[in-house]
């Protein structure tokens, strides 16, 4: 049999869409790696989609995957201890040992700060913030200046808080990159999901979200924010912020979001086909056969 061909698109359903990819120590790499494979076919034919992206983080140094001590951001310096063994649920100095010979790092384009200055000085423009979930997201860190202990991803929430009015479409988060989004504010009255696994312990952090459990992805549009000064959570812009569950979910979300804005969901399928990727086209919001199986929901 023939195959079918490849959908062709007139450039106008290609938007010129800039993302941004923000990471730090221990996300879960196919949070991000999933859904920028995906991506991967739009600017290539027939699609030549105009996209561009940025990887960015805390510093310019490569991101890990895995919590490696004595490698994370502010260790080396003598300024952060970070607690990662609390993070991974053993006790402090009774941890298991990492294995080193495992690991993966992505090279950053910009650091958050670097981001947010172009940005305030209106020298450059980005319309998606993507936020992928892993063990990094509820690591914390202690100072050891001031003995002050927060969220090692505080610099990334604060970047989001500062940007989040000045993007061009919204947000898109994998995984526990929700729960990142959580402590922003910006979640607020919106519909989301997260991690099936870490299902009760995020919704419980976030009361004020509504969270939508057993839900594969969630888009929360602009119809969907809180009215009034503060619309969107974003000071006061309407966001989109597209939400996906643990992992592999995300890879759905993308299809999802490729299929609204990049052509129409046969540009979806024929990516998903080319992936050879199992899409089950689920809906927004729609209750996933695999967490009614697996999850109880």
């Amino acid at each position: 049999m023939a195959s079918e061909p490849a959908p062709n698109p007139s450039a106008s359903a290609m938007p010129a869409l800039s993302f941004l990819i923000a990471l730090y120590p221990g996300f879960q790499l196919l949070d991000a790696a999933g859904p920028l494979d995906l991506l991967n076919f739009l600017p290539q034919p027939p699609y030549n989609a105009p996209i561009s992206m940025k990887f960015i983080a805390e510093t310019k140094e490569p991101v890990s995957t895995k919590l490696l001590p004595g490698t994370l951001p502010g260790e080396r310096e003598g300024k952060y201890e970070w607690l990662v063994n609390e993070a991974m649920g053993f006790e402090k100095g009774k941890g298991q040992e990492v294995n080193r010979g495992w690991n993966q790092q992505v090279v950053v384009d910009a650091t958050f700060a670097e981001v947010e200055r172009e940005i305030k000085a209106g020298t450059a423009k980005y319309d998606v913030l993507f936020i992928p979930g892993g063990i990094g997201s509820r690591v914390r860190r202690r100072d050891l200046g001031s003995g002050k202990e927060e969220l090692a991803v505080q610099p990334l929430i604060n970047f989001t808080q500062a940007i989040a009015p000045h993007l061009g479409l919204g947000i898109m988060t994998v995984c526990t990159g929700s729960d990142i989004l959580g402590y922003t504010g910006l979640l607020d009255r919106r519909r989301a999901t997260t991690n099936m696994s870490r299902f009760s312990d995020v919704s419980g952090r976030h009361p004020d979200v509504k969270w939508e459990k057993g839900a594969r992805w969630v888009k929360s549009g602009t119809d969907d924010a809180a009215t009034g000064a503060d619309a969107g959570g974003a000071g006061g812009k309407e966001i989109e912020i597209w939400t996906s569950a643990g992992v592999s979910a995300g890879m759905d979300l993308t299809l999802a979001f490729i299929a609204e804005k990049f052509g129409g969901v046969d540009v979806a399928r024929d990516i998903a086909k080319k992936s050879e990727y199992d899409w089950t086209e689920s809906k927004d919001g729609e209750i996933c056969h695999f967490y009614k199986e697996y999850f109880g929901v």
